[in-house]
């Protein structure tokens, strides 16, 4: 793409209870929002969650006057083999070749991604990491997950799933030192980062040490809020919690090295994290490795769409 060429395209981020859609004119690298639209996800019929996206997409024509390249941010893992969808969230869509499905609907190329990969490739390119020759972003929400890219460019890997990093496991000598239990995941592993580090993860470790919680107000705020109170449990928690995201961050650092991490995902909003979490990492590293910045998000929730977009504008 030349830097005067001009182009219209649209990110659809794709969520469990919402499916939002922005369009850009995009210029050289300059992406310019044009449109915005947010409807319910079609979670249990897979026409009717196809015909939802081919119609918004169709309306993000109409207002850019063109026929937009169309990204896609989808939770869960596409075998890389057949474009199947596994391990949604939306049951529509698990064993279906959304890709192809809607491809034939738009009469047009679909560029698909992970919403966690999506996200990384929004915060590389005019992100908080922006200009760095590579960048890993953490998303820390319900689940944990993320993407790496290098020069501004998404690394998916051989199945498409690089960036999984929560479904690494946590050792036995961490879980003993916190005396916490091996955890099954949905995944079918056991005592995957993920069921202890995310947000849920997080609510689950403030449970197994006997917190109550109570409310509306999301777990992780009413945590936080009471560790600043004073309360014991609530304290050791964020403790706990903290040393082992650690663990899985330097374990990042040892096999990527990355220039740079971005927090996504209901934890990004912890302040603690940016403050403590380079030394609690440290601690899991040998001497002399130095941590790379912690930095929070620029785009927030709207970094899934855009990065849908770009990933359309780099491959579309």
């Amino acid at each position: 793409m030349s830097n005067t060429e001009l182009q219209a395209c649209c990110g659809i981020d794709i969520g469990g209870s919402k499916i939002e859609l922005v369009a850009y004119a995009v210029q050289g690298q300059v992406l310019t929002e044009r449109h915005r639209r947010r409807i319910a996800t079609p979670t249990q019929d897979f026409n009717a969650f196809c015909q939802a996206v081919s119609a918004l997409a169709l309306e993000a024509d109409g207002v850019l006057g063109e026929r937009c390249r169309v990204g896609l941010g989808l939770p869960g893992v596409i075998d890389a083999a057949t474009g199947t969808q596994l391990s949604s969230n939306v049951p529509a869509l698990n064993g279906e070749r959304v890709g192809l499905a809607l491809q034939t609907l738009l009469q047009r190329p679909v560029q698909i991604g992970n919403d966690c990969q999506c996200f990384a490739l929004s915060e590389a390119l005019g992100g908080a990491a922006d200009g760095l020759p590579s960048m890993f972003g953490v998303i820390l929400g319900t689940g944990a997950g993320g993407g790496f890219c290098v020069n501004g460019r998404l690394l998916a890997g051989y199945n498409g799933m690089a960036g999984e990093w929560g479904h690494m496991s946590l050792p036995a000598s961490l879980l003993a030192r916190h005396r916490l239990p091996l955890w099954a995941c949905p995944c079918g592993l056991q005592g995957c980062l993920e069921r202890y580090v995310s947000g849920s993860g997080l609510e689950a470790l403030y449970r197994h040490m006997g917190g109550h919680l109570g409310g509306e107000a999301v777990a992780s705020a009413q945590i936080a809020a009471r560790a600043a109170a004073g309360e014991g449990g609530a304290r050791l928690c964020l403790a706990i919690h903290l040393d082992l995201l650690a663990h899985g961050l330097a374990q990042l650092m040892l096999a990527l090295d990355p220039h740079a991490f971005v927090l996504g995902g209901g934890l990004s909003k912890l302040a603690h994290l940016y403050t403590e979490l380079p030394a609690a990492m440290a601690r899991h590293l040998f001497k002399g490795v130095r941590v790379p910045p912690i930095l929070p998000p620029h785009f927030g929730d709207a970094g899934g769409a855009r990065g849908a977009a770009l990933l359309a504008l780099q491959h579309g």
